[in-house]
């Protein structure tokens, strides 16, 4: 069965830095700072597969979750706060991930979770985000 899966992470922060600098709205050096104090959003949406259509869905699914919740976690006052934001809107980043989909003519199942998983390193902007277990 083909399905799409849309995790939500995130280590203690009190912005959505991650998610800011992606979207274009924060400086390199501040996109370091978040990585070395834990203040980090990271998200990660899989795909069903490696194919070239597969992996645009995902492009688009991401673009739309970070988009949504980037304004929601700006407003976190606390990294407790920001849990409890994140929490709140899981069902919404499904049905986010949902409507792109269908937009795209897949009907392809959703899911999102919560939790602490491992992250490979990855390169924004020029910036490295280094491999590790994020929450």
């Amino acid at each position: 069965m083909k399905r799409i899966t849309v995790l939500l992470l995130m280590v203690c922060m009190l912005t959505m830095s991650l998610a800011m600098y992606a979207v274009g709205r924060m400086k390199p050096t501040n996109l370091q700072r978040a990585v070395r104090s834990g203040e980090l959003v990271r998200i990660h949406i899989l795909a069903h597969d490696d194919t070239p259509q597969q992996q645009a869905l995902k492009l688009q699914v991401r673009d739309a979750v970070l988009e949504a919740f980037t304004p929601l976690l700006s407003q976190a006052g606390s990294a407790q706060e920001a849990v409890r934001i994140v929490r709140e809107n899981m069902d919404s980043a499904v049905k986010l991930a949902e409507t792109v989909l269908a937009q795209a003519g897949e009907a392809l199942p959703v899911t999102a979770e919560f939790g602490v998983f491992d992250f490979p390193e990855r390169v924004y902007g020029g910036q490295v985000v280094p491999a590790g277990e994020y929450t």
